[in-house]
């Protein structure tokens, strides 16, 4: 089976998020990770208008950050929605992780949403 994915690997970025009174005050450090699914998709020239820009999505996120998200859950959602919007894009799986929160462990969510 032929497969080509397009992937942000661990994209770390400031971003305001979360449902508690001192997160909702300051930026924390996220980790961003996403896979976009194009199936059988081969380019058909050496040029950017002939596949799926990971720099697109990347500074889609960058945009996003700034805003205010209670759940990395509502973030997750957002990006593969985001994703989702080019014809070429099967599948987007999108797993955000607060890093900072607690000094031993990663949290967050990890979905993969399909083209409907």
């Amino acid at each position: 089976m032929n497969t080509t994915k397009i992937i942000v690997r661990d994209f770390i970025l400031p971003a305001r998020i979360g449902i508690y009174p001192d997160e909702q005050q300051k930026t924390q450090n996220i980790c961003v990770n996403v896979t976009l699914n194009l199936g059988d998709f081969r380019v058909a020239h050496d040029k950017i208008e002939s596949t799926v820009s990971y720099a697109d999505i990347i500074d889609e996120i960058r945009k996003q950050s700034g805003i205010h998200y209670n759940l990395v859950e509502t973030l997750a959602e957002y990006i593969a929605s985001f994703a989702l919007t080019d014809s070429r894009v099967i599948d987007a799986t999108v797993q955000v992780e607060k890093i900072e929160i607690y000094p031993d462990a990663r949290v967050g969510c990890c979905i993969t949403r399909s083209r409907s």
